[in-house]
């Protein structure tokens, strides 16, 4: 097996581990100062179970952060979900404001049709008008 360190962005190490034909990316972040919140998490068979989350907020914040160190479109897709389905508090309405009005293009928009498990996955351009939508 050969270990790579990838990148350290400070909070998030990535590494990738390298094994015949086999290779699995590890993400570790160890800067975490949040929370969880207790939540019922629903399975792809129906059923549920308790996890902790973080709320809807931090999620955004967080994916904010993300999106500007690697511009991948799964973070842009999570805060479309999460910014037109649930309430959020005007600092982040705020943060989403000003994080969209400068919003570069993903590195990687073909991928979000391997992400997306029904249903045709939103374009870029319409989620970011989906998302400035939502805003206050």
């Amino acid at each position: 097996m050969t270990v790579q360190r990838i990148k350290d962005t400070g909070n998030l190490i990535s590494y990738s581990i390298e094994s015949n034909r086999a290779v699995v990316k590890v993400e570790i972040n160890h800067v975490s100062k949040v929370t969880g919140n207790q939540i019922s998490y629903e399975l792809a068979d129906g059923s549920h179970m308790e996890i902790l989350s973080l709320t809807a907020d931090q999620f955004i914040n967080e994916k904010i952060l993300a999106y500007s160190d690697r511009r991948f479109i799964r973070d842009i897709y999570d805060i479309y979900y999460i910014s037109t389905n649930y309430e959020l508090l005007d600092p982040t309405l705020k943060s989403l404001a000003e994080f969209i009005a400068d919003l570069e293009p993903p590195v990687d928009e073909q991928v979000l049709k391997t992400l997306v498990y029904a249903g045709i996955p939103p374009k870029f351009e319409n989620m970011v008008a989906g998302i400035k939508g939502h805003i206050r």
